[in-house]
């Protein structure tokens, strides 16, 4: 009786503790596809955003087509700029244009008057009956980039003519070796595999990119052609590939979580799609072993049934004492699993145990939250935090809401970019943006970093919690970011003069989970967020360092300092904006720059009454006074 219910209580203990490792192994193999899902999804944006960047450039009329040199110096810039880019090309509907392709040896090719019409992504749109002004960026299928073998993509978007028509296309082809290097980078389990596919099954990213293609049989072994999920070397993923729900998977876009058999071995899986707006329709699968979740919890469990059978009494007294010590064990990775879940990758707290085994298991589940905690840098994890925080459940939606947002932008980056190495640049870039980040984000400003866009940064002040009087802190932050920087470039032997430009204003915005279902991002748009933007590329054309607008000027001018410097004309607004540089804190200035800001306004008031000549004479004076006024 004894032996009978010493093993019931293994086995009950056995079939709980199992299903408990399973699903928390689950949770955590879909963490992982989730995190690998936000770096392709990071890989292709930044892409994404330059060439719809670029589209403005051109019709803004600050790049002009017809203008070869200067389009080619912005291709390599561009080149420069983002590495995986293989090619540039803008083309017209007459096959002129300009192509400048990347070589293995890293010099360029420039091609003129490159007829690329025959490229896909060209055809896509001179074949499309559409509207052309309604469809977005065009993403191709993968194809093999080059003759070394490995794969690529292009994506193209149209500029048009006043009538709609299409005019000339401009396209870039990515490399995509990087992302099979990045699976091989972090090691999921003991033997499990991660890839990524299209939604016709092909693989083009794999820890071990030799796997991805085969020699195609109708061109006598010469080319290349992309192996299929099922077709995969790998067994594991040709049975997956066969299963009827991941079938489903690619045809309707819902995520999965799955479990079967291939080759007498259980395995655990998940296949999602990589959540991009106007992104190629990719998708993210993880298969693991179940054994390497189970392995270590089984042999433990069959050394304690030999002892059962061994000794009676005592193997059921340590049968009891076991399972209880096992099943708090496991609540405590199901919980280092839920912490995970809420983007705490801190140090584990369960410690240590008696056990090698599952002391191996917790070694191992260290290791995935190392991993895990190196792809939490690619997201904005201190906006998800607050939210999971205030229990606030994310999911498609925004509402209107005052803040106060901030852009800055380096002056001559690309100048200083060109100048230095990218090891060298990289660090000091680095060293940069964190210093402006921890302003920000400091406990007495309590502001939000959106996004690093190369070296800008955005931020807001007022979500997704209230911050009192945000308009005061984010000037006072824009100071302190300011004098931040001085002191990091005083202070740093070889580090660039990263002189900053810094735009504010504080307006009613559309704030929340913009996106899709499957890849959201918290984010704030609207006029006032472009406003903010073109107040700081405004300071160039005064040679100031912080510019604020109306709104913001009058929320703020009782704690600060400003001088009223012009009134311009923002895109999206029907009347004239008024302008303001902030110069200090309030009573910081000398009795002389507080009379040479009173000239200058009173000279402005005139101006704007068009008394010319009282305002030519005045700035006149004002600028033997200060020749370096820009303004």
């Amino acid at each position: 009786l004894i032996g009978i219910t010493g093993s019931a209580i293994l086995g009950v203990t056995y079939v709980d503790s199992k299903e408990t490792v399973v699903e928390s192994a689950h949770q955590l193999i879909e963490q992982i596809g989730t995190s690998t899902e936000e770096r392709v999804a990071s890989y292709l944006s930044a892409t994404h955003r330059a060439v719809l960047l670029t589209k403005e450039l051109v019709d803004d009329r600050v790049l002009d087509p017809a203008n070869v040199e200067a389009m080619e110096a912005y291709f390599r810039k561009f080149l420069n700029t983002h590495p995986t880019v293989s090619m540039m090309s803008y083309v017209d509907i007459r096959g002129h244009g300009l192509l400048v392709e990347r070589q293995p040896d890293g010099s360029y090719r420039v091609l003129m008057d490159s007829d690329t019409r025959t490229k896909p992504w060209f055809a896509y749109w001179a074949k499309s009956k559409a509207d052309l002004k309604s469809l977005p960026v065009h993403w191709t299928n993968v194809f093999v980039l080059d003759r070394e073998g490995n794969p690529g993509i292009a994506c193209s978007v149209p500029q048009l003519d006043g009538k709609g028509r299409l005019e000339s296309v401009f396209g870039v082809e990515i490399g995509l070796l990087d992302l099979s290097l990045f699976l091989a980078t972090h090691k999921i389990g003991i033997s499990g595999k991660s890839f990524i596919t299209d939604r016709n099954e092909q693989l083009f990213a794999l820890p071990d990119p030799a796997e991805i293609f085969e020699k195609k049989a109708s061109s006598g072994g010469s080319l290349l052609e992309f192996r299929t999920l099922r077709q995969s070397h790998y067994p594991e993923l040709g049975a997956f590939g066969e299963l009827e729900e991941v079938r489903r998977t690619y045809r309707t876009g819902k995520k999965g979580r799955h479990r079967f058999t291939s080759g007498a071995k259980s395995y655990l899986a998940s296949l999602a799609p990589v959540s991009m707006q106007d992104g190629p329709d990719w998708f993210v699968g993880v298969v693991v072993p179940e054994d390497d979740f189970l392995g270590d919890l089984k042999k433990t469990l069959r050394l304690t049934a030999q002892i059962v059978t061994a000794i009676l009494i005592i193997s059921f007294l340590l049968g009891l004492i076991f399972s209880r010590y096992l099943a708090r064990v496991l609540r405590q990775l199901a919980k280092e699993a839920g912490r995970i879940r809420n983007l705490d990758f801190d140090t584990s707290q369960t410690g240590g145990t008696p056990f090698a085994e599952i002391n191996e298991v917790l070694t191992a589940f260290e290791g995935m939250k190392m991993g895990l905690r190196s792809f939490s840098r690619y997201i904005p994890s201190d906006v998800v935090r607050r939210l999971v925080e205030e229990k606030v459940e994310a999911k498609l939606g925004a509402e209107p809401k005052e803040l106060t947002m901030f852009f800055s932008d380096i002056k001559g980056f690309t100048s200083i970019s060109e100048s230095m190495d990218g090891k060298a640049l990289a660090e000091s870039l680095g060293k940069y943006l964190e210093q402006v980040t921890a302003v920000i984000r400091s406990p007495d400003s309590q502001g939000v970093v959106d996004k690093y866009i190369g070296d800008a940064v955005m931020a807001f002040w007022g979500a997704p919690k209230d911050v009192d009087n945000h308009p005061d802190k984010a000037c006072r932050a824009a100071l302190r970011c300011q004098e931040a920087i001085a002191d990091l470039v005083k202070s740093t032997p070889g580090m660039p003069d990263f002189t900053t430009r810094i735009g504010l204003h504080t307006d009613e915005v559309l704030v929340g989970n913009f996106g899709a279902a499957m890849r959201l991002n918290y984010t704030c748009v609207g006029n006032g967020v472009n406003l903010a933007s073109r107040l700081e590329a405004l300071n160039k054309q005064y040679g100031s360092s912080i510019l604020v607008s109306e709104k913001t000027y009058q929320r703020t001018k009782e704690s600060f300092e400003f001088r009223h410097l012009d009134r311009v004309a923002a895109k999206g607004f029907s009347s004239g904006v008024d302008v303001y540089e902030l110069r200090g804190e309030k009573d910081s200035l000398t009795e002389a720059e507080r009379a040479s800001i009173n000239a200058y306004e009173a000279a402005l008031e005139s101006y704007f009454r068009r008394d010319w000549e009282t305002a030519r004479a005045a700035l006149r004076r004002l600028l033997k006074e200060a020749p370096e006024d820009a303004a």
